[in-house]
């Protein structure tokens, strides 16, 4: 079996992170509770700087050590340059035989294929974490994403509800979003605290 593997950059999780316990909560439910014979996907939307990005960060971190995956996959999502050079990291990873291969298909296919049937490589099971999503990459997404293995978890961060509801309908079927709003007074007052260490 392949040896565990947190991809995730896990070092970037803020020292001053506060809060945040009930959406962490809610991923993690939503993953273990959802109905599918595909990867469950869950969508976390909302405006630039409210810590979707932490937020992702933090369920990657608090998942791989609680054991509830053996390997987790981050890929920036901006741009399709990005989300195909993030895909392809995988197989290198997971020393792919394809990871070398000169045609962008072929490796972009051979993804898929590894997520779809990772339990044959000697995954346990896996997370894909997919961060800020744009209208560019929606398209790209819906013909690269693993459309079977419900031993896959898809963690997606965006700005908009549009881009949202796009990336969480798998198939007709619609998977779990929710909106990340601000901070409520009393968790803004200790990031606050935390931030000038007091």
């Amino acid at each position: 079996p392949l040896p565990p593997l947190n991809d995730a950059p896990v070092d970037r999780i803020s020292s001053c992170f506060t809060g945040r316990e009930s959406e962490l909560s809610f991923i993690a439910t939503s993953f273990d509770t959802f109905q599918s014979d595909k990867p469950t996907r869950v969508v976390s939307y909302g405006m630039p700087g409210l810590g979707k990005s932490q937020l992702a960060l933090r369920h990657a971190n608090q998942a791989f050590i609680a054991g509830t995956y053996s390997h987790i996959f981050w890929v920036s999502a901006s741009t399709v340059e990005k989300l195909v050079q993030g895909l392809a990291k995988i197989l290198v990873l997971v020393n792919h035989a394809d990871r070398s291969h000169p045609d962008q298909d072929v490796q972009l296919a051979a993804v898929r294929l590894w997520l779809d049937h990772s339990q044959r490589h000697g995954c346990r099971r896996w997370l894909l974490i997919l961060d800020n999503v744009t209208v560019e990459s929606i398209h790209f997404l819906q013909e690269h994403l693993p459309r079977q293995n419900s031993n896959g978890n898809i963690l997606i961060t965006t700005r908009t509800c549009n881009i949202a509801e796009s990336v969480a309908n798998v198939a007709g079927q619609k998977h779990v979003l929710f909106e990340l709003r601000a901070l409520s007074k009393a968790q803004s007052v200790d990031l606050l605290l935390r931030k000038a260490e007091i």
